[in-house]
């Protein structure tokens, strides 16, 4: 589903059809790629980006696009697990994020709705309003700026903007200034200084950057162990009144995030692991009922889903993998401020600078906590049930655009059935480490709950971390499993 953000044109960028070489190579078209390749252009670098799919059709594109160092509960967390240094260094990062980004708008004369607000925090269950008095003494002993209210807790001088309207002025900038962008050009294999391309081509470079949501390069899957997946989805609608100007978030357990777009009302939230909540109308549909019963929404305009990877300390992964590849991911839903703040760490490491931030997103560190345990946990669930899940469900049995896991001679396949009545079929076993994928009806794809790979009705990968594609069921196996009822003595035609 398109957000209300991909509802404009972007510039159409060519794929990849030739071998190429560059200083530094940037796989990932959102702020992140885009903005790290504008700070190494500025120094005279030589840069090509690659993009899998459209520029911004990852997690920007899909983003409620909060411009802001107020992240939920965190502070009370990172002074928890983290201490009063890191934790203040967070929330400078953070600002120095916002700064840098209306500095550039500034500098280049962007036109992108970008507005001054405030940020607030709310909650109305006790659960919540502890949180909230943590947090804001959180906020004391930080010494970071606020205002309170009844059981709310403002932070001034944030921002919001249209994110694609920023990235479309970006990627223009960056091509008449040298940059060579391609879209359609996935990255499949990151060897020593050369990267392989899905259609086989190759790049060389002095350095790599793996801006992907999830990164390209995750040598012996260190960071799959740390980072955990989650969904959220959004809706647009149009309210009968007027709403306040700022954003909102609530701390209770039903999360809510609340802001406006001009006319319209932008509410997230129904988080939940990929392959673990219920069909996605469901979440959609509370978050509809949310806008009518408290906003008078009658017309909705959009309706998506974003994917998010968390850390299990709320920091995330910036920084040097080995000497010349580097990573950012697990922005733990705060992507606007830590791509910027990302796309300067990593500028800095490439060109020998020192960086005051870069030390506290190290992925080299490995902090324990209890929600590191608990997500190994989740996984090694997952991995089990997946395996031993009963399937009664049939394939033919299934409506036109309708997906299920189904039974196949006793086997756990993927089926979906498209509008025209045909079959696709796809082995369940996620590529990257095994778990078992679950349909999601809203995307139409193939989701691993595990570690937040997903794919295509035709196994081919939407998002890592896996890198290779679902296995198809061969054409001879599905003309002869449409033919026929097939039980698990059955056996198709042999190749």
């Amino acid at each position: 589903m398109k957000s209300l953000w991909q509802k404009i044109d972007t510039p159409a960028f060519p794929e990849l059809k030739k071998d190429e070489k560059a200083e530094v190579v940037i796989a990932g078209g959102g702020i992140t790629g885009l903005l790290t390749a504008y700070h190494l252009n500025k120094q005279g670098k030589q840069v090509v980006l690659v993009e899998a799919d459209r520029l911004a059709s990852g997690t920007t594109g899909h983003t409620t696009a909060k411009i802001t160092a107020q992240h939920g509960d965190r502070y009370q967390s990172l002074l928890h697990h983290s201490g009063n240094d890191v934790a203040r260094l967070y929330y400078d990062a953070q600002v120095d994020g916002i700064r840098e980004i209306q500095a550039i708008i500034h500098e280049e004369q962007i036109s992108c709705e970008w507005e001054v607000t405030e940020a607030h925090l709310f909650a109305e269950t006790e659960k919540g309003k502890e949180k909230l008095r943590l947090e804001q003494r959180a906020y004391k002993q930080l010494d970071i700026p606020f205002s309170s209210g009844e059981n709310t807790l403002t932070m001034p001088n944030q921002a919001q903007f249209h994110p694609l309207l920023f990235l479309k002025e970006i990627a223009s900038l960056l091509t008449e200034r040298g940059v060579i962008i391609y879209e359609n050009t996935p990255v499949t294999k990151v060897k020593e200084d050369e990267l392989e391309t899905g259609a086989g081509h190759t790049i060389r470079f002095d350095h790599f950057v793996s801006a992907t949501h999830f990164p390209i390069f995750d040598p012996f899957r260190l960071l799959a162990a740390r980072t955990r997946p989650e969904r959220s989805y959004v809706v647009a609608v149009k309210p009968q009144s007027d709403f306040p100007e700022g954003y909102y978030l609530s701390l209770d357990d039903t999360v809510r995030s609340i802001r406006t777009s001009g006319d319209h009302l932008i509410i997230a939230g129904e988080n939940h692991r990929p392959g673990e909540g219920k069909d996605p109308s469901f979440h959609y549909d509370a978050l509809i009922a949310y806008a009518k019963e408290n906003y008078g929404a009658e017309e909705v305009t959009a309706m998506w889903s974003a994917h998010d990877h968390l850390t299990s300390d709320n920091l995330p992964f910036i920084g040097q993998m080995r000497n010349n590849c580097y990573v950012a991911t697990g922005f733990g839903k705060w992507g606007m401020t830590n791509s910027v703040v990302a796309a300067k760490v990593i500028t800095n490491k490439i060109l020998g600078e020192k960086d005051e931030y870069a030390h506290i997103f190290r992925p080299s560190r490995f902090a324990i906590s209890k929600d590191f345990f608990k997500n190994a946990t989740n996984v090694a669930t997952h991995f089990i049930e997946g395996k031993v899940e009963l399937v009664d469900k049939r394939a033919e049995r299934l409506e036109n655009d309708e997906g299920s896991v189904v039974q196949w001679r006793g086997q756990r396949i993927g089926a979906y059935k498209d509008e025209e009545g045909s079959l696709h079929l796809v082995d369940t076993t996620c590529t990257h480490m095994g778990c078992e994928v679950e349909w999601n009806s809203a995307e139409k794809t193939w989701d691993c709950p595990c570690h937040g790979s997903r794919f295509t009705i035709d196994g081919e990968i939407v998002e890592g971390p896996a890198q290779e594609n679902l296995p198809l069921i061969a054409e001879e196996e599905m003309a002869f499993f449409i033919e026929h009822e097939i039980d698990k003595n059955e056996q198709p035609p042999k190749q």
